[in-house]
């Protein structure tokens, strides 16, 4: 659950419940989410929104992940009462890192289009060591910053300006 820069999107994901990672960041190169427009970018608006990832289109239990944000996140906001969702409330998949809040330091953006990852990271796998070599962007080598650096969603493929990899560290 990407939840934005400020407190009231980390609320909201601990609202919805999916115990899973929470990801603060503080936007996207390749486009403005819906979560960072207006009021909803704002600390001091009520309003938030949130950006879950689900998972790859083709699995299952992706359905099943976004069914339970979505019923759950219209009965957080009292759209509905509790009755009329609980009857449809799948239990989603338990993630394998549940309840932390991750927070993204680093952007690595492809600079040469050929960047390439010494092996097949998944999302949010964590680098134990500062210094460590995750990758390579053309001849430029990619190290982690800091100890327990996080990948969040790296890219099978970055071309030039895109972003490779977000890096974060545990925050809550």
């Amino acid at each position: 659950m990407l939840s934005g820069a400020h407190q009231k999107g980390r609320a909201l994901a601990r609202q919805i419940g999916l115990n899973a990672p929470v990801i603060v960041d503080h936007g996207h190169s390749a486009g403005t989410r819906l979560r960072d427009f207006a009021g909803f970018a704002d600390a001091r608006d009520p309003r938030t929104a949130l950006l879950v990832e689900c998972g790859q289109h083709q699995d299952d239990e992706s359905v099943t992940v976004a069914l339970y944000c979505a019923l759950r996140f219209i009965q957080v906001v009292g759209v509905v009462n509790e009755d009329a969702v609980a009857p449809h409330l799948a239990a989603p998949p338990m993630p394998e890192e549940p309840g932390r809040t991750i927070e993204v330091t680093d952007v690595i953006t492809s600079q040469t289009g050929a960047f390439s990852f010494v092996e097949p990271f998944g999302g949010l796998t964590s680098v134990k060591r500062a210094g460590t070599l995750i990758g390579h962007d053309g001849d430029r080598p990619i190290r982690t910053p800091y100890d327990h650096c996080y990948l969040i969603l790296p890219a099978r493929l970055a071309g030039p300006g895109q972003t490779a990899v977000r890096l974060g560290r545990i925050v809550e």
